[in-house]
Order: C-alpha cells, then structure tokens, then sequence
C-alpha cells in the first residue's frame, strides 16, 4: 500500500506529496503521489509495512513479499522542499565540502562556483529565450540522489518485513527500461531475494532483455510479476529465450 498514500494522509501532512518539476504539486488521486524523502510518508510507511508483516508474516498462504509497485514509475523525481533538503544533505554527505563539490564539478565555468550547499538548486527547468540546461554535473548527481531515494526506502521495508516473515523470499516488480529507466535497478534488487519484472510485449528480443537484465546484470532469479494480456504469445517466446539459456 505504500505506493497509494490515502487522502487522509495526505490533507495531515501536505508534504508528503512531491512536486513536478514544472513546481505543481502532485495531487492525490492516481498512486505514486508521495517524497520517499518526507519524514512523515516514511513514517507511515513503516508503520503499516510493520503491522502488515506482524499480522500476515507467517501466515501459510503468504509464500513472499513483493514492495510498492514499480519504483520509478509515475513520479520520476522530486522537486519539492523535502527533496531538497535531502539533496543537500546527501551533497554534503558525498563531497565533505563545498570547495570540493566545487573542484568535482567545475563550477568555474559560467560562474557557477558554490558557497554553501543550501545555494545548490534542483534541476528544474530554467526560463530562457533559448534551450538552456543545468551543468551536467547536478543533473547526474540529481538522477543519483532521486534513485538513492528509492533504493534506501525499499531497503527500509524489507529490512522491517525480515523479522516476521520467517525467511520468505522479497521482491518488487521492476519495469526496468519503460517506466523504471530512472533507477539503479542493481543497487535496487542488491538486498531483495528475487528480481520481479514487468514485460508487456511479445518481442523475442524485449523479453530476451529483460531476462538477460534480470539474470546477468542483477544476478538473482527472476519472476514475471505482470504481463500484458494482450501478449498472447509470451509464454511460448519466454519458453524459447529460456531454451537459450535466460
């Protein structure tokens, strides 16, 4: 349930819902409306991933665990207060100072030199008359931190489930390359038992992607997690691609 935070959640603590780089709030209403980063959203988190896995952890019927739905789907990065007060954190965490993130990045190119880490701004798009981007240094330190963010909330999930579920296997469903093209998906499955994935295709070649994705890059088992009902022929291609050794 961590992936759909309910109303009430949302009107008793506004900041847990992210912000679209445009600056407009993403409103409640569809699922994936909250900041891994917002205390609070964690908080809650936490609080039922707990009771869940007391209550159910060793029910017979459950066999494994699977967390959220699809990191790095609907609300690819946010760009609200929350965010950028961990951005500024995990900042400083990484270069120890402003001189060397300055060093690191050479902001001496367009005057882009730093005093202090809280005068960093996230990568929104910048108003100009022509096309014009953020040095490329904070984009990929953004697009590392926003993975970061996900991989360490789904650690703390299963690091809460592990006491109670008498050694279940955990997972997620990961749509790498469509919908989850923003995440460390290694760094994602390091500390999950299985790799989950999501294909929605019939193509020898996707599915042969995905598998060798699951099985050489992560090196773990895989499981199908959802697919395509309009893909009548996955299960003898996904038959095939095994015959040649996914």
């Amino acid at each position: 349930p961590t992936a759909c935070p309910p109303i009430w959640l949302a009107e008793k603590h506004p900041e847990i819902l992210p912000v679209h780089k445009d600056g407009r709030t993403v409103g409640f209403g569809a699922r994936q409306h909250r900041s891994y980063f917002s205390d609070q959203y964690v908080k809650y988190s936490l609080r039922i991933v707990d009771l869940m896995a007391q209550r159910y952890g060793s029910h017979p019927n459950v066999v494994a665990w699977q967390l959220d739905n699809e990191f790095g789907g609907e609300t690819k990065y946010d760009y609200g207060a929350c965010a950028k007060q961990a951005f500024h954190a995990y900042l400083a965490e990484k270069y120890g100072t402003i001189e060397a993130l300055n060093d690191s990045w050479g902001t001496a190119f367009w005057s882009q030199h730093y005093h202090s880490f809280g005068q960093i701004p996230l990568p929104g798009p910048v108003s100009s008359d022509v096309m014009m981007w953020h040095h490329p240094s904070l984009e990929l330190e953004f697009a590392r931190f926003s993975s970061d963010g996900m991989v360490q909330f789904a650690r703390m999930q299963a690091r809460a489930l592990r006491p109670y579920i008498g050694g279940r296997p955990i997972t997620t469903n990961a749509f790498m390359f469509s919908w989850g093209d923003n995440v460390n998906w290694a760094e994602m499955f390091a500390e999950l038992d299985v790799a989950g994935i999501d294909i929605y295709s019939s193509k020898p070649y996707e599915i042969a992607f995905y598998c060798d994705a699951s099985r050489g890059v992560l090196a773990k088992p895989f499981w199908i997690m959802e697919f395509g009902a309009s893909s009548p022929e996955l299960e003898a291609k996904l038959s095939l691609v095994q015959g040649r050794g996914c």
